[in-house]
């Protein structure tokens, strides 16, 4: 049995980034990026590419609402199935967000990994995200 080495960048893993700007009466400004390498890029792409428009605009609100209650689209959804990563990145904003008293920063971050992806192995590809990692 031989054992192929990938580069790093063709390894199973996603990656996701979250930044969120606060302002002092706790409106923040968050924006999600999710990345997809190896064999995560093939349904990605699929899922993507295959979306109905009102499915589209339906699963955009969705991510939104995930990330607050008061949460609003500050910006389209974006996905890139074209280049390698694939990914996909969108901004809200969310009143009340957070909150300081005493000098304590109070914000919840809903289920990070949650909602930052969607996507689930369907019983045909979980055989290929056995090794999946996530930064």
């Amino acid at each position: 049995m031989q054992t192929i080495d990938l580069e790093p960048d063709l390894k199973n893993r996603r990656r996701d980034a979250w930044t969120i700007e606060l302002d002092a009466q706790g409106c923040a400004r968050i924006t999600v990026t999710n990345w997809f390498y190896g064999t995560q890029v093939g349904p990605f792409r699929k899922r993507y590419r295959e979306m109905l428009p009102e499915d589209f605009r339906r699963h955009h609100l969705e991510r939104v609402g995930a990330l607050a209650k008061s949460a609003e689209p500050a910006s389209d959804l974006i996905v890139e199935t074209a280049a390698y990563p694939g990914y996909l990145t969108f901004t809200a904003t969310a009143r009340d967000y957070a909150a300081v008293e005493k000098g304590v920063l109070t914000l919840l971050i809903p289920e990070v990994a949650g909602c930052s992806s969607r996507y689930a192995p369907t019983p045909a590809t979980a055989a290929l995200h056995r090794d999946e990692r996530h930064d």
